[in-house]
Parts: C-alpha cells; structure tokens; sequence
C-alpha cells in the first residue's frame, strides 16, 4: 500500500523530503543543538512520536509545537494542534482548537510565513537490493567478500559497467585513504570524495547516528548537480534501512517515481559504519541522478560493494583512532599519577612494582613558613600557591629523570635509582636539589605582591639501600622507598631549620658525588630515631668566591673543634662572624665551642639538636 510523503519548502524551496510513517511533530528548535530538518527519533511529546525542527530557537513567531500529522490507515491522515492553548489555523476554512484534530484531505498544504509543509499520497516505495548479509564490526572474524568481489571482474556484464582500471584505481585510492587519513575528520572526507571521484556518483556523505539523531559529518557534491547541491539531503529512508538491517543496501527507484530527498532522484547506496560491538554507528551514503559515458544510472552489485569496503576500512580507521586516544589519554593519567619516567618503566617492565632491595637516593624537600602563610592567605589562595609551587619544585625532578613518589601536605618526596638502577642516582638527585633552589627566586618574583616575603624551602638527601615498589596497598597505590634510610632523609630535610641552609646530604650521598663538587663538611648530628651520628654536608646551589673562602676558614675551624681546640676554633669562628653574621653553620659551632670553654668539659663529636 503507498504510504504517505512529507515535505517541506522554505521560500518555496525543498528542504526536506520523507516518507511519514508515523506520528511527527513541527516545530521550532528546542535547543541550539538540535539539527534542523532532521528527523529527530523519540524527541517530541507522546509515545511513537518523532519531531522535526523547521524553524531556528530564534525564530520566536514559530511555535516550539507547531503541528502534528498522524498517517492512518488506507493513506488516511490526521491532523493535529499540539499546542496547550492557542488556536491552530491551517486552512482558511479550518482552525484546530488547543489539542484538537481533524481528518485532512490529500494532498494536505500547511503555510506559516516562509513555511510550506505539503503532505501527499506516495508510490509504492521500491524494494531495496542488499549483499545478503551483514556488514561485519571492525576486528570481526569472518568470511571477508574479497573473493566474490574480485570473481565479479570476470565477468562480462559486470565489464561492460567497470573496467578492471577502474577497479584496481579503487583499491589503490581505498588503500592510499586508509594508510594517510590520522583523524576521523580525514577518513570521513575522504571517503566522501571517493565515493564520487572513483564511484562517479554525485553525491557521497558520511552520515552519523547519535541517539536517534542524524547528522552530515562529510560530504562531496559533484559540481554536475547544478542548483541541486544547495538542497542535497541524503535520503532518511535507506538511512533507516541501513541502521536496522546492518547491510549495505542499494536502490533505483521505479520509472516516474519522486522518492528521496531530492526530487528526480535515480539512485541510492548506503553501507552501514561500525563500531567495534558492532553497533551502527553511522553510514556512508551516496547517490546518482544523471547517467555519464560508460556507466548507467543505476549502481551495480560491484559499485555497492566497493562503497561498503570503503565504508568497513573508513570503520576500521575509526576504531583505530579511537583505540588510540583511549590508549593515550590512559597513558596521560598513568603518566600524571605515577610520573613519565615511573611510567615508563613500569610499562616495559610491570615486575618493578614488586618489593626489592634496591641503592636509591631519596630527596625531602619542605617548603618553609607553611602554615603562617597558609593562615594570612586563606585555603584558595593557598591552594594556588602551593600548587603552582609544587609544580615548579616537581620539574626540576623530572628534568633530573627522578620519581616523585609523594606529595605530604607542604613537601615533597623523590628517588632516583629505582625502578630502574641508575648509576649516577646520588649525581642526579643533588643537581635536582640545587636546580630546586635555583628555580625560587624566579617563583618569589610572581608571588611577592601576594606572599610579602621570598619562598624558601629545605631539601635534604640521603643515598641507601631501600625497599622499593608498591608502599600502598590495593586500594591506594604508591610506588616508593621504604626503610631507615628513608627516615633518615626525612630528618637530614629538617636539620635545615637549625643549621639555616637550604640543602643537606650525607656523608653517603656526597661520596658517591664527583670530587669536584663544591660542598661544605658542615657537623656530625644525633638526629631522632637514628641510632648512629650522621655527618652532614652543605651543597652550595651556586658557588661563589667568597662561598669557597668560607668553606675552607669552617671547615678548618671544624677540624679544630674536633681536636678539641676550642679557643682557636672559636677565634677563627668570631672572625667569619664578622663577615658572615647570618650564617648559619657558624653561629652554631661557635656555640658549641663556648659551650666548651665556659664548662671546662669536652664537647661531643657530634651535635644533639634541641629536644633529642
């Protein structure tokens, strides 16, 4: 039985032609997202009911419910006012109160200002032809049609429509379009352009499917259509077809026969696009309505067939894209949470996230000051502050090919040596440091006018052997060091505070260090939970001549006041003094040493901090 045919005109020029088949609504665009001359599946009001937007959401003298055609049976149709409270006039001898409705005579003509919406009496629509079976999701194991496709150029009657140029020029530009396109933008357009520069159709399109929606991703128009191409719409109905069968589905429509969206269309193809479940999740659609030399109008079993390799391959390419964007925003956030180089290494090798003994060195570094400048700044302040700090602080480990294991509140933990050995960990984790230090009067400049005062911080670092690998637990992953050397980083960071430095390592970490590397022997200290002293070493961040001066007079005086030779060690001490009021080192054995002096008792080689 012939359906029914909609179709609409603005300025008395077709935009939109389809079969209707069930209830539809008119109206205007509910949001700016919603395409427009669509047909939107489950998008209207009332179960079975579709819409269609013929008017802009700034058109505000089109209703948003402007009319509503319900098809009957034997070609009947119904007309409907879907509005709430106006009156609908759709005729100049009928009007449709509020929700009221009347059987139309066909053809039905509707106006209102620019808009013409015509429904009439359609011809049988004209079966469609299909390959048989459906089309397969990309990755699918099956029989591939490559076979049947290529028995097809031996034969006659398929000759004398396709030469077997044509068909090799196919596969080569398939094959060229695949191999080159790196964006579903590229593969769309390409196979757009294919289908009508190797197809010789004169319109190829990449439709999508979105939650009932339909949308022109790509297309190419052969300029041979004339005034056509600015009312070229691919056919919603083999669309349909296409998205329910999964089958690559082609058709000519019978002599006389006004179907499609275009009228005098002669030709149709669709392929269904597929994601990997299988899913439809678009089409490439072409169409032919003028016939040129050596080929017909009609588009044989070969041509579908090509347009639906195209359409698997532009499928394939997809996946492919999306497969590695996945792969690669997966690899971003293990990058984020576990750090590049920590990232890396446990990609080649997931083994390193089991526990082992390893020789790693360990950076601490504190930011000074905290918690008053978090109270005068307030939480979102603060929490700008310490980020952008943080940040900073963390690309100079990075840069040094470190691991950040942690982050505690205001400091910061790193390792170098693991997962991977590393030869030169305690070289790489003391250039961090000092790139740490160098990296703050730059930062201080663009947080003066906030802060008032410079960003300071202590970095401590001790080179031993740790366990390594997952800290955490199952529910809370962290790969880092564990054990008393570890501790003892912690501790040599906070000997800063006392000693007013900004960076100290141990003695383990500065003999693993090149011999020409400036560093200053500073004390032994008895530092909280470790049992034995641990000697300390200044590095200087960027050493000067009157740095090296005073490393030589302190380090002489040191030597003195471990040989208990307290009153020339402090004469040298008062002399730096002198210099250098505000260091740090010196005030403080300069202590130690009228200590000794004032109580006629030797002082311990070692220093025992305030509350040991």
């Amino acid at each position: 039985m012939p359906g029914l045919q909609l179709k609409v005109y603005m300025h008395q020029r077709l935009v939109y032609s389809d079969t209707l088949d069930q209830a539809l609504e008119a109206g205007r665009q509910r949001s700016v997202d919603e395409p427009m001359f669509q047909k939107l599946v489950g998008s209207a009001s009332g179960a079975g009911c579709e819409r269609l937007n013929v008017a802009p959401l700034s058109n505000l003298e089109m209703p948003r419910k402007l009319i509503r055609f319900l098809p009957g049976p034997q070609g009947q149709l119904q007309v409907i006012n879907p509005h709430d409270s106006a009156q609908l006039k759709i005729d100049t001898s009928t009007t449709l109160a509020p929700n009221g409705a009347c059987n139309a005579p066909l053809p039905f003509l509707f106006s209102k200002g620019e808009l013409t919406i015509r429904v009439e009496a359609g011809e049988a629509t004209p079966a469609f032809e299909s390959l048989g079976q459906q089309t397969l999701a990309p990755g699918s194991w099956g029989q591939h049609r490559a076979a049947p496709l290529v028995s097809q150029l031996a034969s006659p009657a398929t000759i004398q429509v396709t030469s077997t140029d044509d068909v090799l020029a196919w596969f080569q530009t398939i094959s060229l379009v695949l191999e080159q396109a790196t964006s579903s933008s590229e593969f769309f357009n390409a196979a757009a352009l294919a289908l009508v520069d190797l197809i010789k159709l004169d319109a190829g399109a990449v439709v999508l499917f979105d939650e009932g929606r339909t949308s022109v991703a790509a297309k190419h128009l052969s300029p041979l259509l004339g005034e056509g191409i600015d009312e070229w719409r691919p056919s919603q109905q083999i669309l349909t077809a296409v998205r329910q069968k999964k089958e690559t589905i082609w058709q000519l429509p019978a002599a006389g026969n006004n179907y499609g969206s275009i009228d005098q269309l002669q030709a149709l193809v669709a392929s269904p696009i597929l994601n990997r479940s299988g899913e439809v999740i678009g089409a490439l659609y072409g169409d032919r309505k003028r016939s040129t030399v050596g080929r017909s109008i009609a588009i044989n079993k070969l041509e579908a067939q090509l347009v639906e390799m195209l359409a698997r391959g532009v499928a394939a390419g997809v996946a492919r894209l999306k497969e590695e964007r996945t792969a690669l925003a997966a690899q971003v956030q293990f990058e984020q949470f576990f750090g590049a180089e920590l990232a890396r290494s446990l990609n080649e090798d997931p083994h390193l996230l089991s526990g082992r003994d390893a020789e790693v060195t360990v950076l601490f570094c504190d930011i000074r000051g905290f918690s008053r400048i978090s109270e005068r700044l307030g939480p979102v302040k603060t929490f700008e502050w310490i980020g952008e700090t943080m940040q900073v602080l963390s690309d100079c480990i990075v840069r040094h090919h470190g691991v950040l294991v942690d982050y505690i509140g205001d400091e910061l933990l790193a390792m170098w040596g693991a997962p991977k050995p590393e030869r030169d960990h305690a070289a790489l984790a003391s250039a961090a440091a000092k790139d740490m230090i160098r990296s703050l009067p730059e930062l201080s400049a663009r947080w003066q006018a906030v802060l008032q005062e410079p960003i300071r911080v202590g970095v401590g670092v001790n080179t031993g052997t740790a366990r390594v690998g997952n800290t955490g637990s199952l529910s809370k992953f962290k790969y880092g060091p564990l054990g008393p050397m570890v501790n003892l980083a912690s501790r040599v960071q906070g000997m800063n505070k006392y000693l007013r430095t900004e960076l100290l390592v141990t003695a383990e970490t500065r003999r693993l260090l090149p011999a020409d590397v400036p560093s200053r022997r500073l004390c032994s200290v008895q530092v909280v939970n470790i049992s034995q002293p641990v000697e300390l070493f200044e590095l200087p961040s960027e050493p000067t001549e009157s740095w090296h001066s005073l490393k030589s007079r302190y380090e002489q005086a040191l030597q003195m006041f471990e040989e208990r030779r307290y009153r020339a060690a402090a004469r040298l001490l008062a002399e730096i003094m002198d210099e250098l009021p505000d260091d740090g080192p010196t005030m403080l054995l300069l202590g130690r040493c009228v200590e000794a002096l004032t109580s006629n008792e030797p002082c311990p080689s070692y220093w025992v901090p305030p509350g040991k």
